[in-house]
């Protein structure tokens, strides 16, 4: 992951309402994206660990394969995003909304679930 260009919250900001904004591959590691507006951003191999996502609108975003370990992802809203083979150990979804079947083939060991409970 080292080759993965590093980005910033204010570049992800300014890609707000573009038409499918592409942060492909893209390091956003330990970033505090709470409360940000991402709907419709293609983050499929980005590495996010330890992001900030809580309450995040991360509505129809792409995630396919994506490293979310340990991301803050309470109370995000994911409705329509595909997090197909993305990599959610020890992330938190606490009181997201989120259509679990997105989440296929994803990895959840140790993770919270929306509900509050931990998978295994």
């Amino acid at each position: 992951m080292s080759d993965q260009r590093k980005v910033s919250r204010e570049e992800l900001e300014r890609a707000v309402g573009q038409d499918q904004p592409d942060f492909q591959n893209c390091d956003l590691s330990g970033l505090d994206l709470s409360g940000a507006d991402l709907k419709g951003f293609n983050l499929s191999r980005a590495n996010l660990r330890r992001a900030n996502l809580r309450g995040a609108d991360l509505k129809e975003a792409y995630f396919l394969q994506a490293d979310l370990t340990g991301a803050d992802l309470r109370e995000a809203d994911l409705e329509g995003a595909l997090l197909w083979e993305a990599d959610l150990s020890r992330a938190n979804l606490e009181g997201a909304r989120v259509e679990l079947p997105t989440l296929g083939a994803s990895i959840l060991t140790g993770a919270t679930m929306p509900d509050g409970t931990v998978h295994d």
